[in-house]
C-alpha cells in the first residue's frame, strides 16, 4: 500500500493505492478542479481517465465499492497514524550569520534578520 498527501496552493489531496486500484480525495472546489472522489482501476486504465466511484461490478471476486471503501478505510488509518507521530514545532533563536544563511538560500525573506 502507497499513501500519498498534498497541501499547496489551495489543493488538499490524499491518495491510496494497492493491489491495481488508487483512491484519490481532493478538498471541496479545489484549483485543480477535480473531483472531491476518484477510484481508479490503474491496471486497466493507467492513465486515470475514468473514476469508478458509483460503479458497483464485481472485480477479482470483490466488488468495487468494497475495494473503494478498504482505501477509504486504509487511507483514513495511514492518516490518523501519520498524525499521532507528527512532530510539533517550536519556537527557535537564531544567530545573526543563521539567518543570513537561511536568507541567502531563500529560506527568509531579504530584510527578516533586521
Amino acid at each position: 500500500m502507497v499513501v500519498a498527501e498534498e497541501d499547496f496552493e489551495g489543493n488538499q489531496l490524499q491518495a491510496v493505492r494497492d493491489k491495481g486500484f488508487k483512491l484519490l480525495t481532493a478538498n471541496e472546489g479545489n484549483p485543480r478542479g477535480l473531483d472531491t472522489r476518484m477510484f481508479f482501476d490503474v491496471a486497466s486504465d493507467p492513465g486515470e481517465t475514468t473514476s469508478l466511484v458509483g460503479q458497483d461490478v464485481g472485480v477479482c471476486g470483490t466488488y468495487l465499492s468494497d475495494w473503494q471503501k478498504n482505501l477509504e478505510a486504509d487511507l483514513r488509518d495511514a492518516v490518523l497514524r501519520a498524525k499521532a507521530g507528527a512532530v510539533v514545532g517550536g519556537t527557535a533563536e537564531l544567530s545573526d550569520a543563521e539567518c543570513h544563511n537561511l536568507v541567502a538560500l531563500g529560506y527568509l525573506e531579504p530584510g527578516s534578520c533586521e
